[in-house]
């Protein structure tokens, strides 16, 4: 029996003070000073909401008011950058600037596209 409570009181300290995140993979490319990574232009919102990219261990803040602008992934795109990103021919992404300074190359990102609370599903 305090084999169960235990676990009970456990799973609810889990559920109050952890997080579940839902997250998605985004090409970084950095050239001649400026960072700039690659977000689904349907996946906006939720990706802006965040506004953080993770590459490696460090975390770098999105400035989607700079420049950021809307492209189409196209076939002559380098493909090393659609694998990066796990882009389509034909996707339409926002091209969002990045506050880092990282050395001219193509990097693999991840961001954040929900967080919740696992307490959360339980009171719904």
């Amino acid at each position: 029996m305090a084999a169960i409570i235990t676990l009970l009181v456990g799973v609810i300290i889990w559920g109050v003070y952890r997080r579940i995140e839902t997250k998605a993979d985004l090409a970084v490319i950095s050239a001649e000073g400026k960072v700039v990574c690659y977000v689904p232009y349907d996946n906006m919102q939720a990706v802006m909401e965040g506004g953080v990219v993770t590459i490696g261990k460090q975390t770098y803040a999105m400035q989607p008011e700079r420049d950021a602008e809307v492209t189409i992934i196209t076939e002559d795109m380098n493909p090393y950058i659609r694998m990066k990103g796990n882009l389509e021919v034909g996707d339409v992404m926002l091209a969002v600037p990045l506050d880092a300074s990282l050395d001219d190359g193509i990097y693999a990102g991840t961001v954040v596209v929900e967080s919740l609370q696992p307490i959360t599903l339980l009171l719904q």
